[in-house]
């Protein structure tokens, strides 16, 4: 009896450690930074068939801050005069409020707060209205999430919550 009563007291300590473990995750900064990182060359891809031109985004900076998301992006579009291309350095900064959907996190509400072109030498700032690239990303974003709770995680059977931290995304179990 005494052993029972032993072997369940630990089983009941090995099921509250486990439950100690699902009650924050956090993904940091770096992390996510990453992940989007990986995705720049289908980003590039979609971009340069959405302005008909041959894109290429090779730059991605996160910040997490103030329950938002800044992104900053740069790359290069390949303008096409007679048979020669043009390269057109593009840089790109963009902050939304990210957002738990079901499991998968989007970033909403995205303002674009700069564009910036270099053509041949010639520096300029593109109107917040003018860029086809913010236009392109605010759509890309708003469709497609920046991070998704992967099936395999703990998590992924409980409804979450998602806080926004100083450099990183705390998820927590809801209560339901």
């Amino acid at each position: 009896m005494k052993r029972l009563l032993i072997v369940a007291s630990l089983l009941m300590l090995a099921g509250c450690a486990q439950l100690m473990g699902l009650a924050n995750y956090t993904l940091t900064q770096a992390e996510l930074q990453d992940k989007l990182r990986g995705q720049l060359d289908d980003w590039s891809q979609e971009l340069g068939q959405s302005l008909g031109v041959r894109t290429q985004i090779d730059q991605l900076d996160l910040r997490l801050h103030d329950q938002k998301a800044r992104l900053k992006l740069g790359g290069e579009a390949a303008l096409s005069q007679m048979f020669k291309a043009i390269p057109l350095a593009l840089q790109l900064e963009v902050e939304g409020r990210p957002s738990l959907e079901g499991k998968a996190v989007y970033l909403r509400d995205i303002k674009l707060l700069t564009a910036k072109a270099d053509l041949l030498g010639y520096s300029g700032r593109l109107g917040p209205d003018t860029s086809a690239m913010g236009q392109w990303l605010t759509r890309y974003l708003n469709s497609h999430p920046v991070y998704r709770i992967p099936d395999d995680s703990p998590l992924a059977a409980l409804p979450l919550s998602m806080e926004v931290a100083e450099g990183r995304l705390v998820f927590r179990p809801s209560k339901p």
